[in-house]
């Protein structure tokens, strides 16, 4: 991924790489608000949560169309280890009420982030 142009961009990757692309800019954007904002406005706070596996719409009936026996996997047999839609929210709200010094970074179960989301050339 470069972000180089629109047609990058548009690129048809299939849903799970433009899912992931989709997670790696909001990280990235995030990252780079800190960068840019911190100075003159230290009071914003600018994280990228990711709540993990959560049961929602997309991941209950829609992954069906897309992918007939994976999408079956995921929405029936892995339906134990899913978060319900409040649990997964809990990061987002508890970012919300943060009032700390933590900025820039990407708070997701696993607790660090990918290679190319630490890219800072990346994010400009």
């Amino acid at each position: 991924m470069k972000l180089a142009s629109l047609d990058e961009l548009n690129q048809d990757l299939g849903l799970n790489q433009q899912y992931g692309r989709s997670k790696l800019s909001g990280i990235l954007y995030a990252c780079y608000l800190t960068r840019h904002l911190y100075t003159r406005h230290p009071k914003i706070l600018a994280n990228a949560t990711h709540p993990s596996f959560v049961e929602t719409g997309m991941s209950v009936d829609d992954i069906h169309k897309p992918f007939p026996v994976a999408g079956y996997g995921r929405s029936v047999l892995m339906a134990p280890l899913k978060k319900r839609p409040v649990a997964g929210s809990h990061q987002h709200t508890l970012l919300r009420h943060y009032d700390g010094e933590v900025r820039g970074v990407s708070l997701s179960p696993l607790r660090r982030r990918s290679k190319l989301a630490r890219n800072e050339e990346l994010g400009e």
